[in-house]
């Protein structure tokens, strides 16, 4: 989804948002300060949070019946009016909750043929234990209607939690599977994955963020069952209790917990879309009295198959053409890997341990990019047709090693987390290109250019952060974190259109990018009463940079940010849930926009760098609402000043009719966004639906040079994620996603036509079995969508498409094995039934 899809926003609430803008601009100009400033308000936070606390509570609760036989599958929420916690028992009867604060909780348990428990939960220590027994219901199994949903959705602090309520809503399924059916997050067919239009997306795993390149976390998260996630956390706008960039998103993935036990997996996946990809995973994990291990393993042979038409008119140029690309792409030795550690050193700490690798292939032979243009109109010269041939040899290699340190102590109520991190990423991209020109169907002219790309970055970071409590309610984080990084780019073009290669001086460039970043978080939240909370963050950072070109400076060397975040939580009652949130601060472009690099994209298309990029000014506001746990709306408003355009850039045609295409700065872009999930149960739970339904509307206004733009839009979306249940007994699932979406429209690019995307899925559990089928874009929806671009130039116009040739198709084959399911024996068969009918 693009940053264009959003909400309407009024021209009289425009202009106020674009005034208070500019007011908050000012008043960050006015509090830019020096870097020693910020290292003394750094150091006076640091001292100042010394002594203070945040400790978790572990509760185990043990559920069973009057025959003192465990039960499955019971769903345990405890609620203290402000936050939500909950957990599903597993096949021994145990469920564990990690509580914020020691007090009185709501503890509610269910299971359908057994009579509900509602009740209070007293917990005082650091550690409890509290069992509870269910009685059957005097109803039989068989008169009982099913209303059992697959999800239940809360809303604590800063973030949205999802519950899930049905087990057999994720076994045999991915993590990235449940991620793609899961409110508010988005993911294209692409694998590009957003929240709320943001596509700057963290991704943390118990609470860890994982420092891995998305496009290897993407490959691990489809390997990795989901069968043991317990829930979903979604941060729209992170506080500053989570290691994330300003403007960023995060998901928390949190996985049940287990004591003294030995699990593992085995998958293998297979995917056609014109070309075969094939994927072998397998991953372990043990955890016995103070240590725990885990490791998972993936490894791909990646493939696919791509086409792309344009067209471009100039009436004022006399130019017209037409061209198509075939991209044909193959990724052998796509490896990753992933091993942590842990060590309980005492009752209160923990020592963790964590490292990824990522190993990436790609041949020349493999990797082709074939490009043709046949002129209608060209004026410039004789040429009739260009080809055009472009060969990728990709090495890419990235490994972070991250150590964490964790004190929760419940009794001097104190807690200290400190990690640090190192992260190096090696990558060497080399493209051949060759040119040819015809006349008349007869060669003109041939060229043939080599640009090779070695780069490395490193980077180091160490975080500290207190949490505590300030008197009786008022919870504070504060964070110091400092960041090292260097990066550096050998950009060699060769001309080897003759015998004796040789190099082409003028664009043989030597990038060095060395940054420092100092940053100091501070975080209140507080409670009044047991309905309303409030939450008021600030960061603040200093960065030094030395970007450098030809050994000349050519980046601003330093400068300061100040993000504030501001947060309210009302729960007027235990069906009601109304948020507010607000944040502000500031993107800057990167050194590497305004490097002069470029790359031809096709025979027509080049992609180049910027000279000069402004920074931008961003405000973003969220209402949100919640209903029952299950109904949700958001009303979601992302203004830019001084946007910077991404994927969607300034389109210009140069005096030899190419296509040049480059990052900029608008005016200003509004997002706005109206959105609304839910969940419903339906015929006895055979079928689970999950609609989701968005309104959205757009402005982008150009500046300077693209004053002429004034592009606005209103699209909307209507998804639709249904999971049916086809045989209890047989263990038999299916699930149909549609999603329907309207014309778009962001910066340079317009949509001409509405989307529709099928994606069907089967599922089959059989002891420790899971096979799954799919079949994915069934309209293949891309192939009949239409991009037109906006130019300067009225008399200049362009058409883009870009699709697969064919929708793709899925075997997933997953075994799992250990002692994650532990079978009681003399488990009374006609309980465990009845659970199952619940299901």
């Amino acid at each position: 989804m693009s940053k264009s899809e959003g909400f309407f926003l009024s021209s009289g609430a425009f202009k106020l948002l674009s005034f208070f803008d500019l007011f908050l601009y000012l008043s960050y100009e006015t509090l830019i300060m020096s870097r020693k400033i910020i290292f003394y308000i750094s150091a006076s936070y640091l001292l100042l949070f010394s002594k203070v606390v945040n400790a978790q509570l572990i509760v185990r609760l043990f559920v069973h019946d009057s025959t003192d036989h465990p039960l499955q599958s019971v769903t345990c929420i405890a609620n203290d009016s402000i936050h939500t916690y909950s957990g599903i028992t597993d096949a021994t009867g145990r469920t564990v909750l990690h509580l914020a604060h020691p007090g009185t909780y709501d503890l509610h348990l269910s299971l359908i043929g057994y009579q509900r428990i509602d009740t209070q939960l007293q917990v005082h220590k650091s550690e409890e234990t509290f069992s509870y027994t269910l009685q059957a219901s005097s109803k039989k199994l068989s008169e009982i209607i099913v209303r059992t949903t697959n999800i239940s959705i809360s809303h604590d602090a800063e973030k949205f939690i999802v519950h899930f309520v049905n087990p057999h809503f994720i076994q045999g399924r991915s993590i990235w599977d449940i991620l793609k059916s899961s409110p508010l997050i988005q993911i294209d067919n692409q694998d590009n994955l957003s929240i709320l239009d943001n596509n700057q997306v963290i991704i943390y795993i118990n609470g860890k963020r994982q420092y891995v390149d998305i496009d290897a976390l993407i490959e691990l998260l489809k390997a990795r069952p989901a069968d043991d996630i317990q829930q979903l956390e979604i941060v729209p706008m992170p506080t500053a209790q989570y290691n994330a960039p300003a403007g960023s998103a995060v998901i928390n993935i949190v996985m049940k917990k287990f004591n003294d036990y030995t699990k593992g997996y085995v998958n293998t996946r297979e995917t056609f879309q014109s070309l075969l990809s094939e994927s072998i995973s397998a991953g372990l994990s043990h955890q016995k009295n103070k240590w725990s291990y885990s490791i998972d393993l993936s490894g791909s042979n990646l493939a696919d198959k791509f086409i792309s038409k344009s067209s471009l008119t100039s009436t004022s140029k006399k130019l017209a053409w037409n061209m198509q690309d075939t991209v044909t792409r193959k990724k052998f030795y796509n490896f990753t890997a992933s091993f942590q550690v842990s060590y309980q050193a005492g009752e209160n700490s923990q020592l963790s341990f964590s490292h990824f690798s990522a190993y990436t292939y790609e041949d020349p032979s493999y990797g082709n990019n074939v490009s043709w243009v046949r002129y209608t109109m060209n004026p410039f010269s004789s040429i009739d047709l260009t080809t055009f041939n472009r060969q990728e040899k990709i090495r890419f290699y990235r490994s972070s090693n991250v150590f964490e340190y964790n004190l929760n102590n419940s009794v001097k109520h104190q807690s200290l987390d400190m990690t640090i991190g190192y992260v190096y990423v090696w990558n060497y991209s080399m493209y051949q290109y060759h040119f040819q020109q015809f006349s008349n169907h007869i060669l003109d002219s041939s060229a043939r250019f080599l640009q090779e790309l070695p780069r490395l970055n490193n980077t180091f970071f160490i975080r500290v952060q207190y949490s505590w409590l300030m008197g009786k309610n008022i919870h504070v984080d504060a964070v110091f974190q400092f960041t090292h990084a260097y990066s550096r780019t050998h950009s060699l073009w060769s001309d080897v259109s003759i015998d004796i290669p040789h190099a082409i001086d003028s664009l043989d460039v030597l990038y060095q990018f060395p940054e420092h970043i100092y940053e100091t978080f501070v975080n209140f939240n507080i409670p009044f009463g047991k309905k309303f909370t409030a939450s008021a963050g600030l960061r603040i950072s200093h960065t030094d940079d030395d970007g450098k070109l030809y050994q000349a400076s050519i980046y601003r060397k330093h400068y300061n940010n100040l993000v504030p975040i501001v947060q309210l939580n009302y729960h007027p009652s235990e069906n009601h849930e109304l948020s507010y949130s607000l944040e502000s601060g500031v993107n800057r472009p990167s050194f590497w926009d305004n490097a002069p690099i470029f790359i031809y994209s096709s025979a027509k298309e080049i992609d180049q760098n910027s000279s000069h990029l402004e920074n931008e000014i961003y405000f973003k506001s969220m209402i949100s609402y919640t209903y029952r746990q299950k109904h949700v709306w958001i009303l979601y408003n992302n203004y830019a000043y001084h946007a910077l355009t991404g994927y969607q850039s300034y389109p210009e045609v140069d005096a030899k009719g190419n296509l040049v295409v480059s990052r900029t700065n608008l005016k200003f872009e509004s997002l706005t966004y109206l959105y609304y999930s839910s969940n419903f149960s339906l015929f006895k739970g055979f079928w689970n639906l999950n609609p989701q339904v968005y309104i959205a509307y757009n402005i982008s206004r150009g500046k300077d040079s693209t004053a002429f733009l004034n592009n606005r839009r209103l699209f909307s979306a209507v998804v639709a994620n249904n999971q049916l249940t086809l045989s209890k007994s047989q263990s038999l699932y299916a699930e149909v996603d549609a999603t329907l979406r309207t014309p778009a429209a962001t910066a340079f690019i317009r949509y001409k036509r509405s989307d529709l995307y099928i994606n069907l899925s089967l599922m089959k559990h059989w002891k420790k079995w899971d096979i799954q089928l799919s079949a994915n874009d069934l309209a293949n929806a891309e192939r009949h969508q239409l991009t037109e671009s906006i130019y300067r130039d009225p008399a200049t116009y362009s058409n883009y498409q870009g699709y697969n040739l064919m929708p793709s198709f899925q075997i997933r084959i997953s075994y799992r094995f250990g002692n994650q399911k532990i079978h009681a024996p003399g488990v009374n068969t006609q309980g465990l039934q009845g659970i199952e009918e619940r299901l």
